[in-house]
């Protein structure tokens, strides 16, 4: 008579080895999460763009200061051709005046606590010198 020995199956995985894989799966998704962090990117996106657009308007403040040297001209955003300031969301944008001199100004308000990333730059009616963009503000202004 011939006997058969019953076979452990051994078809798929068990529940532990599942539940490791998972688990392997999820800490490794939270470390990517970390290093990329949307939140992050997005700020780092509406800075760069502040800045490509203040940089922009700080050479149409000199331009306008070079062809037009009596003051008070170039002391608002249409003088200076710039119709539209809305964007990155949330940016102020200022334009002051003082004596013969013209300074504009740009701001981020951080919204997760970083502080306030700003830019500034002037044009001196008197000696028809300007004085370049400068950062200031929060440690959170990019790089």
């Amino acid at each position: 008579m011939i006997m058969y020995t019953a076979k452990p199956l051994t078809r798929g995985f068990s529940l532990v080895e599942l539940l490791v894989v998972i688990s392997i799966v999820t800490i490794l998704a939270g470390a990517l999460f970390v290093l990329i962090n949307p939140v992050q990117q997005r700020r780092k996106a509406s800075e760069a763009v502040l800045r490509a657009n203040f940089s922009k308007m700080c050479l149409a403040l000199n331009a306008c200061g070079a062809s037009y040297p009596t003051y008070p001209s170039c002391d608002s955003f249409a003088d200076l051709g710039l119709n539209s300031l809305s964007t990155p969301d949330g940016a102020l944008y200022s334009i002051s005046r003082s004596v013969n001199t013209i300074q504009l100004g740009a701001s981020l308000p951080d919204s997760f606590g970083g502080g306030t990333c700003y830019y500034n730059c002037s044009f001196n009616f008197d000696t028809g010198q300007s004085a370049n963009m400068v950062e200031g503000g929060a440690s959170s202004c990019i790089d």
